[in-house]
């Protein structure tokens, strides 16, 4: 079987597998930062924040609007990789 993976999958399964008490004190932090945001984005915030990473890949509008990890869109990348 061959398919495409979409990258929400991925990073879902990444969120799973790290102990949400281990990044609880950055959710909280999240939550506050996009609550008039996006919500539901606030735990790819928190793990981002928790985990030290360069940024967040996303072509969602709504990580652009917060100024505390750097958010790199796809276009962004091809330039680097």
């Amino acid at each position: 079987m061959r398919v495409v993976i979409d990258t929400n999958i991925i990073i879902s399964s990444r969120i799973t597998v790290y102990p949400k008490d281990e990044y609880a004190d950055c959710y909280v932090q999240a939550k506050e930062i996009m609550k008039d945001i996006d919500p539901d984005d606030a735990p790819f915030l928190a793990l981002a924040m928790k985990t030290k990473v360069d940024g967040i890949w996303s072509e969602d509008k709504g990580f652009q609007q917060q100024n505390h990890i750097r958010v790199y869109t796809t276009k962004e990348l091809s330039g680097i990789i």
